[in-house]
């Protein structure tokens, strides 16, 4: 039994035709797409450093997110106390440690790392938010799709070009700086800076960090 490749059929098709209007809706919808896409939140570490003479599992970690904003660091805080949870980490968030300190802030911190019991402190301030236009030129693009024939009585595949024109979007960059450090020597031992575009709420870009960061500590080998 023999078999041949499949053909690429290519129609002429004439403007009005039920096709072509269907061709131009569905150019439309993949601009449309494409606009969507670009709206939609995404967390990345954009830099890792690792001292990997102190890579090793730690056992109790504090959290610390330094923020003028009492309400901004307990969701962080939250956030990364139930990540490290998950991951089999005994960790306590700054506030709990610290509940009569309203103002929380390095000095603090380092003041108090005496009175803390724990292996590590890992700590994210705010590096900055910038906005960004980017330009995205026009270009064609091959789309698939299926259309029933009802004189052969079966589906053949047509690929036929849509033109998806020019745009730009506008896009919010938030950019973070998150620190493991070991609280005995308080040497640096982990250091990563993340960048978030759009974020849809403030939930949500804690929560992608600290899965970004949870990634980033199991592979340099703090976290299993």
């Amino acid at each position: 039994m023999t078999s041949t490749a499949p053909k690429i059929i290519m129609y002429e098709l004439k403007p009005g035709s039920r096709i072509t209007c269907f061709n131009h809706l569905r150019a439309w919808l993949a601009t449309i797409a494409l606009l969507l896409l670009g709206a939609c939140s995404s967390t990345e570490l954009t830099s890792v450093w690792v001292d990997e003479d102190r890579a090793a599992p730690v056992q109790s970690v504090l959290v610390v997110g330094i923020s003028d904003d009492s309400h901004k660091r307990k969701i962080y805080e939250d956030a990364f106390v139930k990540m490290l949870d998950e991951k089999g980490v005994n960790a306590v968030a700054g506030y709990v440690q610290f509940p009569q300190e309203n103002d929380f802030s390095v000095e603090t911190l380092a003041e108090n790392l005496s009175s803390v019991d724990v292996d590590a402190l890992l700590v994210t301030h705010a590096l900055g938010v910038d906005k960004e236009s980017v330009y995205h030129p026009p270009r064609m693009e091959a789309v698939p799709f299926r259309y029933y024939d009802s004189f052969r009585g079966y589906y053949r595949t047509v690929y036929d070009y849509v033109h998806v024109p020019g745009y730009t979007t506008n896009h919010v960059i938030v950019r973070l700086e998150t620190n493991l450090y070991d609280r005995r020597s308080q040497a640096l031992m982990w250091s990563a800076q993340s960048k978030t575009i759009d974020p849809d709420s403030l939930e949500k870009l804690i929560s992608e960090l600290a899965a970004e960061v949870s990634r980033g500590l199991t592979e340099a080998g703090f976290i299993r």
